[in-house]
Order: structure tokens, then C-alpha cells, then sequence
């Protein structure tokens, strides 16, 4: 590799640095969330577009992950060279562009579409766990009592 080339793809195997094997990404919520438009059963439209919106933002979070990951790992090597370690920050801010980023993901209600007061474990927003949990379709959530 020349001195004033690019690794092809941020693959930096070329200059000893090791290929990631498996993903160290953020759990993803919540785990058996409907991809398609079909099965989205939101109360309006604008919700529902905004809960896809988010989902492909997701899918591009986690497929850009390991690319990132790499990236920001040359960068901050301090045993590497400045010019490969300043090239890997050019490519991870390149990355940083576009719906890839995961500050770009935003947890949402997957019953109402809701931005704001989401349980994350379970994908809901306050209201709709209360309900949920009252209904009793929330297994081992019961209200309190002492």
C-alpha cells in the first residue's frame, strides 16, 4: 500500500489491524419490532412514518456499525501513523454524514409512534404501558402495593 492511498473500503487488515468478527453495537429495542408498512398498526399516518423513518435509520446504524467501529479504532491508535490515524478520521466523519449515525436513531412507541416518555424495554411509551401493564398483557408487570 502506498503512502498517499486509502485502505480500499476502511479494510486496514493490510497494516496489521484486525478485522472485527461480530458486532458490539447497542441493543437494539425493542427485539420483535415490524419492519414493513403493512404491519405497522399506528393511529395516524404521520406516526407511522415517523416509526419507519426510525426503523431505516436503525438498519443503517447497524449496518454502518463495524465499518465505524474500525474507523474510529485506526483513529484513535496512537502507535499508527498521524497520516493513517488523520485518513481514518476523514472516513469516520464522511460516516457520520447520513442516517447511519447512532445519535440519529430516536426511541419511539411502537403502539402510538411517540417520541417522548418511551419505556425502552418494552417499546413503549408511558401511557401505553400503563395501559398495557393494567390490562395485564405485560408479563410480570403488576402494580405496586406495600
Amino acid at each position: 500500500m502506498g503512502a498517499g492511498s486509502n485502505p480500499p473500503n476502511g479494510d486496514y487488515r493490510s497494516i496489521g489491524i484486525p478485522k472485527f468478527s461480530h458486532s458490539t453495537q447497542r441493543s437494539t429495542y425493542p427485539t420483535s419490532t415490524p419492519t414493513s408498512a403493512s404491519s405497522v398498526a399506528l393511529r395516524s399516518m404521520g406516526a407511522k412514518s415517523q416509526f419507519l423513518r426510525d426503523m431505516r435509520k436503525r438498519l443503517s446504524a447497524d449496518q454502518m456499525e463495524v465499518q465505524r467501529r474500525a474507523h474510529l479504532f485506526v483513529a484513535r491508535n496512537t502507535t499508527l501513523p498521524a497520516m493513517v490515524r488523520h485518513r481514518a478520521q476523514l472516513a469516520l466523519n464522511s460516516l457520520n454524514n447520513g442516517e447511519g449515525r447512532l445519535g440519529a436513531v430516536k426511541n419511539r412507541c411502537v403502539e402510538t409512534g411517540r417520541g417522548r416518555g418511551v419505556i425502552s424495554k418494552f417499546g413503549l411509551c408511558r401511557f401505553q404501558f400503563r395501559l398495557k401493564a393494567l390490562d395485564g398483557e405485560l408479563p410480570g408487570v403488576h402494580k405496586a402495593s406495600w
